[in-house]
């Protein structure tokens, strides 16, 4: 299990909790990957967690971002699977690496699986995600793509080891991290999704997506769409992308053009212009007397 964090000493406890109360038929370690934290987590993970067997904790002597503490983490396992639980969220189930190793072992065909999550803002519940349903269901490097988001969050993820060797660049360098080793991980084989609660995703202003504009946040999954255009060359997902691709052009010009956002306006015409010129063409001269006005 691998527990990446940074400056997270009020959820880290709750994390860390969480997954030690795991029951496996397999013997676990958990690594925990701190990046030079600041707040005191570095300290926090020194004292109360060292005194546990199964716990390795290792604290980077300077920050070296995101991506780089991930491959920290997952280099430092031998394991057949690895679990990934961010420092700010936390699991539910104590039988999650349980069910989903053994989903996987029943499903060989499979790259990784996922699960529902809960999502917590503001300490209240606030629904259930991806919540797709009551069957188990395989989903493949197009269907986990071509959403308006993530469907698989992070700390529902329960991974075949060898597909995290030698990752690829275009996955380590997105601000998409997660949503890219999903597509990678689809190249080898298809999600298998268990319809069940097993984790809490948590929202707060000190999360990657958390603070980001709606502007930024469409900004980022654009770039995630030209990627995973690049990488799924086959016609039928080509088409379902550039929908994609369009309607989320075509949603942050309209809500540039409400708030007569001229910067916004500015940058999302030129992504029409070059992505679906003919496409709405109403909104298109709205935005330019918008521009003119």
């Amino acid at each position: 299990m691998c527990v990446i964090t940074y400056n997270q000493k009020e959820f880290i406890s709750n994390c860390l909790d969480s997954v030690l109360e795991q029951r496996l038929n397999d013997n676990y370690n958990i690594i925990v990957c701190d990046d030079s934290s600041t707040d005191g987590t570095s300290k926090l993970l020194t004292e109360n967690y060292s005194r546990f067997k199964n716990v390795c904790n290792h604290i980077n002597r300077e920050n070296i971002g995101v991506s780089n503490n991930f491959l920290k983490c997952i280099n430092q396992s031998n394991a057949k699977y690895i679990a990934i639980c961010e420092g700010d969220d936390f699991w539910n189930d104590p039988f999650k690496l349980q069910k989903q190793v053994e989903i996987l072992e029943k499903n060989p065909d499979c790259s990784f699986c996922f699960t529902d999550v809960k999502t917590l803002e503001n300490d209240k519940i606030t629904g259930i995600h991806p919540n797709l349903g009551s069957s188990k269901h395989k989903f493949t490097g197009i269907e986990l793509a071509d959403q308006p988001g993530s469907i698989a969050q992070t700390c529902s993820l329960v991974i075949r080891k060898q597909y995290l060797e030698k990752l690829p660049d275009w996955v380590l360098k997105s601000y998409t991290l997660d949503w890219c080793l999903q597509l990678y991980f689809s190249k080898f084989g298809p999600a298998i999704y268990i319809p069940e609660v097993t984790a809490t995703y948590r929202i707060h202003e000190k999360g990657i997506w958390s603070k980001l504009s709606a502007f930024g946040g469409w900004r980022k999954n654009l770039a995630f769409y030209k990627t995973a255009l690049r990488q799924l060359p086959n016609q039928i997902s080509q088409k379902r992308l550039q929908k994609r691709i369009q309607k989320t052009v075509i949603d942050a010009l309209e809500l540039a053009n409400i708030q007569a956002n001229k910067t916004e306006i500015h940058w999302w015409l030129w992504q029409k212009f070059t992505t679906c010129p003919l496409v709405s063409v109403k909104q298109t001269l709205h935005s330019l007397r918008l521009l003119l006005a």
